[in-house]
């Protein structure tokens, strides 16, 4: 014959024990969701960052490999285009800057020789036309060949 303890151990688990059990773990898979959202965001913005600083260095040595008249006009000119790797669209621009006469202002230097800083910025495009917030520079001088 059972007693008593023997008979209440055997009836399983009560339905606060399993609520309370069933709550630990939600709260555990929404932890680990979180986390791997996180992580995905992350491997993206790399990525884009590994691209975008590709992108810039690209268009700064197009800009900046051939003769003076190469690097283009002085200003700012608007760009755009899409990373085909991640299919994210971006935005640029890329600045122009006379920096042949030695007066200041200090920045950028000004080298006192026939030269221009070139200066390529690019910032991702995010759905319904936003954009990001952080720009990724890359900027080179130009200068007459020897």
């Amino acid at each position: 014959m059972k007693t008593r303890a023997q008979k209440r151990n055997a009836r399983g688990f009560t339905v606060l024990e399993t609520l309370m059990a069933g709550s630990v773990m939600l709260l555990g898979i929404t932890g680990l969701m979180v986390l791997l959202m996180g992580i995905r965001t992350n491997a993206a913005r790399a990525a884009f960052n590994t691209l975008a600083a590709k992108e810039a260095q690209r268009l700064l040595n197009m800009r900046i490999s051939g003769t003076l008249a190469d690097a283009g006009p002085v200003g700012t000119t608007p760009c755009n285009g899409v990373f085909e790797q991640i299919q994210m669209p971006y935005e640029c621009d890329i600045t122009v800057m006379n920096t042949s006469d030695p007066t200041p202002p200090v920045v950028p230097p000004r080298l006192g020789v026939p030269s221009v800083l070139v200066t390529v910025r690019i910032r991702r495009v995010q759905g319904s036309g936003l954009t990001s917030p952080t720009w990724h520079v890359q900027s080179g001088y130009a200068l007459p060949p020897p």
